[in-house]
C-alpha cells in the first residue's frame, strides 16, 4: 500500500474570488476523502493545522448520529444516507462525517456510501462547485435523492400487502406488516435528528455561506422533512393495515367458529339420543323389534330435517 492509502479521493478545484478579494487570486478547493477505520487518519488529520483534535475524534468515530457543530473556521457536519450496497439493508443507513471550510472539504467513511460515488462523477478534477458550500448544498441533496427511491418502494409496497388484505388475508402478511413497520421507524431514527441537524445548519450566521447557500441547504431541509412526513404516514398506514388484517382473520375465525357452533347444535339432540338408547339395561324399547333400528334411523333423520328448518327460519346460516 502507498503512504497515503487512507485518502480515499482527493481532487483539487480553481476556487473563484471571495467577495471583495483581487481577481488574481489562486486559491484552490480541495476535497479530501477518507477511510476512518484506517489508523493513519486520525494522524493525518490532527496534523492539519484546520482540524483540531475533537475535531478528529467526531470525524473518525465509531458510532455517530447526525448532529452538526460550529467549528473555528468551519462546520462539522455529520449525516447518514442509505445503505444501498449488496445484500444489506436500506434501513442500516451508512454515517459520513463532513469538516467543511472555505478552502477544503475533508469526508470520512466507515463504509462505502454511493453518494461519493455520485459527487465524484459530478465534480470531476477540472469541473469542480464554485464554492465548499456549492459542494455541501450538492451531498444534502444527492442523499436525499437516494433516499427518494427507497422510501417509494416502501409506498409500493404498502400499496401491494393493502390489496392482498382485501383480496385474501392470510397470517403470513402479518410478518410483512411488522418487517415494513421496523423499517420505516429504522429511517425515522436517523432521519429525525438529520432533519434537526439541517435546521442548525440553515441558521448558522457564518460568512461561510451566503444567502444563494443557505437557499440550497433549505431545499435539502425540506427535502427531509417532507421524508419524515412520509415515514411517519408509511407507520400510520402499516398500523391501519395491521388492524385491518386482525380484524379480517378474527372474522375469518368467527365464521368458522359459528359454523362448528351450527354443528354442535345440530348433532347435540342427535347424540342425547343415541347415547340414550345405547344404554345397556333392561326395559330399552325395541330390542326385540327387527324394524326398531331402521325406524329409529328415520326418526333421527326427521329431527335433523326440522333441525336445519328452524336453524333457517331464524337464520342462523
Amino acid at each position: 500500500m502507498s503512504q497515503n492509502d487512507f485518502i480515499l479521493h482527493q481532487v483539487e478545484w480553481d476556487l473563484p474570488p471571495a467577495e471583495g478579494e483581487a481577481s488574481t487570486a489562486n486559491q484552490k478547493l480541495s476535497w479530501f476523502h477518507l477511510d476512518a477505520r484506517n489508523p493513519k487518519t486520525m494522524q493525518w488529520l490532527t496534523d492539519r493545522p484546520s482540524v483540531d483534535e475533537l475535531t478528529a475524534d467526531i470525524l473518525c468515530a465509531e458510532e455517530t448520529r447526525p448532529r452538526y457543530l460550529d467549528m473555528t473556521n468551519g462546520v462539522l457536519l455529520i449525516l447518514r444516507g442509505v445503505n444501498l450496497n449488496e445484500n444489506a439493508d436500506p434501513e442500516d443507513m451508512i454515517s459520513i462525517r463532513l469538516y467543511v471550510d472555505r478552502n477544503q472539504i475533508i469526508s470520512c467513511q466507515l463504509r462505502s456510501l454511493k453518494t461519493i460515488s455520485d459527487l465524484q462523477a459530478r465534480f470531476p478534477a477540472g469541473n469542480g462547485p464554485q464554492s465548499s458550500a456549492q459542494f455541501l448544498a450538492h451531498m444534502i441533496r444527492t442523499l436525499g435523492d437516494r433516499m427518494s427511491n427507497t422510501l417509494s418502494h416502501l409506498a409500493d409496497i404498502i400499496d401491494e400487502l393493502e390489496a392482498e388484505i382485501i383480496e385474501a388475508p392470510e397470517h403470513r402478511l402479518r410478518n410483512k406488516v411488522i418487517h415494513l413497520r421496523k423499517q420505516a421507524i429504522a429511517f425515522r431514527r436517523y432521519l429525525a435528528p438529520q432533519k434537526d441537524a439541517l435546521a442548525r445548519l440553515l441558521g448558522n450566521d457564518s460568512q461561510l455561506f451566503s444567502v444563494r447557500d443557505r437557499r440550497r441547504f433549505q431545499e435539502g431541509y425540506d427535502q427531509t422533512f417532507r421524508y419524515l412526513e412520509d415515514l411517519d404516514a408509511i407507520r400510520e398506514r402499516c398500523q391501519v393495515i395491521q388492524d385491518e388484517l386482525s380484524n379480517a382473520l378474527a372474522e375469518k375465525l368467527n365464521s368458522k367458529l359459528y359454523l362448528l357452533s351450527l354443528i354442535t347444535g345440530i348433532f347435540l339432540p342427535l347424540g342425547f339420543l343415541t347415547g340414550l338408547f345405547g344404554i345397556n339395561i333392561g326395559g330399552m324399547p325395541g330390542v326385540e323389534n327387527g324394524t326398531a333400528f331402521w325406524t329409529f334411523l328415520f326418526g333421527l333423520g326427521g329431527i335433523f330435517i326440522i333441525q336445519l328448518v328452524l336453524f333457517k327460519l331464524f337464520k342462523w346460516f
